[in-house]
């Protein structure tokens, strides 16, 4: 989770639902030494226009409303369809953007914005600025997985699934590389913890061990593969197959 900023204006992150908050603010990690909590940029027309994707994204009705101010429209469309099928897409009623942070993420120019919603607790969003302007990234707003966590615990499937969590290292980190290390996985909209154990010497370990010590061990945000194991009888443990993104964003798009 590196994310580095630079200039004029500058975009954020954060994984956060239309409905809830999660566990921790996910993308702590990731914001600048700079500009403290202020917005900068060079001209009130670019915050005027972040102001307004932002309201846009909160108060939009329709998942095709909510395409027009979302990263990677193509790609997110038919899974903002299957995502909103089984949660109705609720309008808020947006009533100021509270500041605007950058984050550090090498060739990007990300912030994680907070706005004020009527009747809410505040909402944080992660927004990029491209030459297109400023677009929300929909997919770590909703925590988006490619199945619902209850229905996985029920099917236990054995292929590849994608699933946003939040990841501790049950055991202190240490250099070395004999036993495996034992992993929490939670849902954050879920209390059912899962484990997973992946050794060091797992080429998924050095993308995967990365993440979790910028993010301090405890409640990492990240973006990974799981199934179930037919050879191991235990419902409560996983296997790790892999892993996509910087914590819950998307970035190789």
């Amino acid at each position: 989770m590196l994310l580095l900023l630079s200039v004029t204006v500058t975009a954020i992150l954060l994984a956060f639902s239309l409905n809830r908050q999660p566990v921790i603010n996910p993308y702590q990690v990731l914001l600048t030494d700079a500009a403290g909590d202020s917005f900068r940029s060079g001209s009130a027309q670019s915050l005027d226009h972040l102001e307004r994707v932002t309201q846009a994204f909160f108060e939009a009705s329709s998942p095709e409303s909510l395409l027009v101010v979302c990263r990677d429209p193509a790609r997110v469309k038919p899974l903002m369809a299957r995502h909103h099928r089984r949660h109705p897409l609720q309008p808020l009623d947006w009533q100021g953007l509270d500041w605007a942070r950058p984050l550090r993420e090498p060739g990007r120019t990300l912030f994680l914005t907070q706005s004020t919603c009527a009747d809410r607790e505040p909402m944080q969003l992660v927004i990029e600025l491209s030459r297109r302007g400023f677009h929300v990234d929909w997919e770590s707003h909703v925590g988006y997985s490619e199945m619902e966590w209850p229905d996985f615990l029920a099917h236990r499937p054995t292929s590849p699934t994608l699933f946003r969590v939040f990841v501790t290292l049950l055991d202190p980190p240490s250099e070395t590389t004999g036993s495996p290390d034992r992993l929490e996985l939670v849902h954050p909209d879920h209390p059912s913890p899962l484990q997973a154990s992946l050794s060091r010497n797992d080429a998924l370990w050095t993308e995967l061990g990365s993440q979790l010590a910028e993010g301090g061990w405890k409640k990492v945000p990240l973006t990974l593969r799981l199934c179930y194991d037919e050879d191991i009888q235990d419902p409560s443990t996983v296997r790790i197959v892999g892993i996509e993104g910087r914590g819950w964003l998307m970035l190789n798009q």
